[in-house]
Formats: C-alpha cells, sequence, structure tokens
C-alpha cells in the first residue's frame, strides 16, 4: 500500500556525527523531497493524458480529437 522511500529510510539517528551527520541528512531529505515532488508531477501530467484518451475512447465524436496530448 505505502511505499517508502529508500533515502528516507536510510535516514536513522546516529551514534555519533552530530552537526556534520545532520546537515548532510538534511539535505539528502530535501533532494528527495524534490525528487518525490517532480516524479508526482509527472505523474499527475501522464493522468491527465490517460482521462483525454478515456474520454475521447468513450465517445469520439463528442470532442475534438488533438494532434497532440500535450494541447
Amino acid at each position: 500500500m505505502f511505499q517508502r522511500s529508500r533515502v528516507v529510510c536510510s535516514c536513522t539517528p546516529p551514534g555519533r556525527g552530530g552537526l556534520m551527520w545532520a546537515t548532510v541528512m538534511l539535505e539528502r531529505l530535501r533532494a528527495e523531497r524534490a525528487r518525490i515532488t517532480a516524479t508526482a508531477a509527472e505523474l499527475q501530467e501522464a493522468g491527465r493524458k490517460l482521462d483525454l484518451l478515456i474520454e475521447l475512447a468513450a465517445d469520439p465524436g463528442a470532442a475534438h480529437c488533438p494532434a497532440s496530448l500535450d494541447e
């Protein structure tokens, strides 16, 4: 049901390392958040295109058929 990020799962409390560890982990977490956000945006765009294809397939005469799904 819920797929965990490998980067997030690798963030365990340090035995030692202190501030340097925290700084590195914070940057890794920010980068992972950016990656996840970009992936979610790509999936939303794919969903939008799929919805258009479904609409056109269900009733091909009802709407203008675009030359590209990017319209």
